[in-house]
């Protein structure tokens, strides 16, 4: 169940969600109701994630000869994570949204504070293959640190199961985007 923000507060079945939503859009929405839409909240997570992140890795003493970025940190902790040795950069656009320009700034950075390596490939000169530098794989377990407590001050006061539901959620929507080419054709 859903709560419904109109009016008069209602749970809303699931499988009425959509249509539940989408009538939502012929109403004058009031303020109020405006600043808890869907996607000004997940945006403002978002925001409020990297802020939190960024503050904490710009205070932390290991790491702050650095100076990484949230942005700088997602490319980083996609590179740790992967089971090959390496990535492309056009993986990495589409897996943090980026476009091509501000993903090939966040690399020249990276690059050029030695913790990541780029190798055009052989056989395809236009694809680029990243990977982590010894550096940024010795600094991968504090930025892992940073990562995880950041986090947990986000989510202080949400239960096991509110977050593995929030989960839940967060990856539905996700598989929505990725398996509906509608989407911009509203």
């Amino acid at each position: 169940m859903v709560m419904n923000t109109q009016r008069t507060l209602k749970a809303v079945p699931l499988n009425e969600q959509s249509s539940a939503l989408s009538s939502r859009t012929h109403e004058e929405p009031s303020f109020g109701s405006a600043l808890k839409s869907v996607d000004i909240l997940l945006s403002r997570a978002r925001r409020a994630l990297y802020s939190a992140l960024d503050a904490k890795l710009a205070s932390d003493k290991n790491l702050r000869d650095l100076r990484l970025s949230a942005a700088q940190l997602a490319v980083v902790a996609m590179l740790g994570s992967d089971k090959t040795a390496s990535t492309t950069a056009t993986e990495l656009c589409e897996r943090t949204s980026y476009d091509p320009g501000a993903m090939t700034r966040i690399l020249d950075r990276l690059q050029a504070k030695r913790v990541i390596s780029r190798r055009r490939s052989a056989v395809d000169r236009r694809l680029v293959y990243v990977q982590l530098t010894e550096e940024g794989r010795a600094r991968l377990p504090r930025l892992r640190e940073i990562s995880i407590g950041v986090l947990d001050q986000l989510l202080a006061g949400f239960s096991r199961s509110e977050v593995e539901r929030l989960q839940d959620y967060l990856a539905r929507l996700l598989a929505n985007a990725e398996s509906r080419s509608d989407l911009t054709s509203f």
